[in-house]
């Protein structure tokens, strides 16, 4: 039980500092005689292109971008709006799963994190859901080979929190 708590413990700080805000911010020269120090850069401009779209996304949720399971391409975790982690492949937006985790209270932006903690490669999913009474920290681990579609989950271990994670009475 403490190993489990250890790593709850270190898992939980990581999920805290992993919701932070951030901002990315491109510079597109505002002044129009605003140069670098050798006075050789020309102004630019910045002009974002979707590369793919997915249905049912939440606009609340930040995605988060990772190897999920192992295979060496990147896929994209977001929240879907039903409350469920919707995974996507980076490069193409075709579905590859679906973590059914039930739904999360409207406040959360971001119920979730992506970490490696058995070290085997595969990321595990860490997750937050402070819409049930009482309010649940729960691991997933993918049971599916790298590169298998869909990409399948089961539940390492759930862990119920303290009161005022569900009530919000430390905010």
């Amino acid at each position: 039980m403490k190993t489990i708590s250890n790593k709850f413990k270190k898992l939980t700080e990581l999920f805290i500092f992993l919701m932070l805000p951030l901002s990315i911010i491109a510079q597109n020269n505002i002044l129009s005689n605003t140069q670098d120090c050798s006075g050789t850069r020309p102004p630019f401009s910045f002009v974002p292109s979707a590369l793919w779209s997915a249905p049912g996304v939440s606009a609340l949720s930040t995605p988060l971008a990772g190897d999920i399971d192992g295979d060496g391409k990147v896929e994209i975790l977001a929240t879907g709006t039903v409350g469920n982690i919707l995974i996507f492949e980076g490069a193409t937006g075709v579905s590859a799963g679906t973590i059914l985790t039930g739904s999360f209270s409207r406040d959360q932006t971001n119920p979730y994190l992506i970490v490696d903690v058995e070290g085997d490669g595969k990321a595990e999913v860490f997750v937050v859901n402070s819409s049930t009474n009482p309010a649940t920290a729960t691991l997933y681990t993918v049971t599916s080979a790298p590169g298998v579609r869909p990409i399948t989950f089961g539940i390492q271990w759930v862990i119920n929190l303290p009161a005022d994670v569900y009530t919000g009475s430390e905010y």
